[in-house]
């Protein structure tokens, strides 16, 4: 940005040229209005990724609601399956035995 300088400190100094005065407070100020500009797009910018950021923090928020009721179901029939082994004394090739055959009758 050019620097506005005027000393009149002394009186044999000729007074300021005040049309080019003006032309570097013009162009001063078209810099700072320019930067300004700049600021405002980079500030709408960074709002545009703020509200997609949320989206999908609340996207996450809800995917890990999910993982956590999948993750509880998993646990309880896990529990169901110990016990079903338990009260019934199957042999576990057996069991696996029979799951195949019941996979292979599906397909």
């Amino acid at each position: 940005m050019p620097a506005l300088q005027y000393k009149n400190n002394m009186p044999s100094e000729h007074p300021p040229d005040l049309n080019q005065l003006m032309r570097e407070l013009l162009a001063a100020h078209n810099e700072t209005l320019a930067a300004h500009n700049g600021m405002l797009a980079a500030h709408k910018e960074t709002g545009y990724h703020l509200v997609r950021l949320m989206e999908r923090h609340n996207e996450l928020e809800k995917r890990h609601i999910d993982v956590e009721g999948l993750t509880k179901q998993v646990a309880e029939n896990n529990i169901r399956l110990s016990r079903i082994i338990e009260a019934h004394d199957y042999d576990i090739e057996e069991l696996d035995a029979r799951l195949r055959r019941i996979e292979e009758r599906r397909r």
